[in-house]
């Protein structure tokens, strides 16, 4: 699997969708994509996030696109590692533009404590394989006014003042993505995993988490092999948590 060069991977282009998760899932499903392909959008109306989050952003303004692939090299045990890679190549991305990149886990990409980038993972399991895997992405790029039901947004306008080519930002993200994916294909997996937990926002920074227990304060200490977040306390004690028991 190669996305190096954006002629080996072809790329359909929408003006506006409900979502290209949803299209993308779809067409999948019809039978009409059956090779890695990227669907990008203008606009979504009902982009989807994690945990039935809507994506909003302004037509034309920003990245918004799912890519589909077929990592039948990868085990379901290790899909974190692909979730990894991804949020890894993002944040190559934006450090091209910008200082101050890291992953806040799982995969929401930050500029110091502004949320930049965000990805929906939808992986087909069947068996003891990955079947197909869809990585939904929205990058805010040009856009510099938003809701204010949003905690956290920013775009690379708002941090630069320039505005961008969406076309060669959608070039070099692919570049970044089949790196990756070629790095994790060879069985680079624990050079990436290192490399992503370095990046984690806060990372062995003291900081206040709610869990299932209540208000701790702990250091964010590591990845456990399910992908799930270590947290140390002020007493030494590790613990690992799960999506949606733990929220920084």
């Amino acid at each position: 699997m190669s996305a190096t060069n954006k002629k080996n991977i072809p790329v359909i282009r929408l003006d506006e969708v409900d979502s290209t998760q949803k299209t993308v899932r779809v067409w999948l499903q019809e039978g009409r994509i059956r090779e890695e392909t990227l669907v990008t959008a203008r606009f979504q109306h009902a982009g989807k996030g994690r945990e039935n989050n809507i994506w909003e952003g302004e037509k034309g303004k920003n990245l918004l696109l799912t890519w589909v692939f077929f990592p039948s090299f990868l085990k379901p045990e290790r899909q974190f590692s692909l979730s990894a890679s991804i949020a890894l190549a993002i944040a190559d991305l934006v450090g091209e533009y910008t200082e101050g990149v890291s992953v806040k886990w799982p995969n929401d990409i930050y500029v110091a404590s502004e949320k930049i980038a965000g990805i929906l993972i939808e992986n087909d399991i069947r068996g003891d394989r990955i079947v197909s895997a869809l990585a939904g992405i929205g990058l805010n790029v040009n856009q510099t006014e938003f809701p204010a039901s949003l905690p956290n947004p920013v775009s690379l306008k708002k941090i630069t003042g320039q505005t961008y080519d969406l076309d060669i930002l959608l070039d070099r993200l692919i570049h970044f993505l089949g790196k990756r994916m070629e790095a994790l294909q060879a069985g680079q997996e624990n050079v990436l995993l290192g490399e992503y937990i370095k990046r984690l926002y806060r990372y062995n920074r003291e900081s206040v988490f709610i869990t299932t227990e209540g208000e701790m304060r702990a250091r964010i200490t590591g990845i456990d092999q399910y992908g799930r977040l270590v947290l140390t306390d002020d007493k030494g004690r590790a613990r690992a948590y799960d999506m949606g028991e733990v929220m920084l």
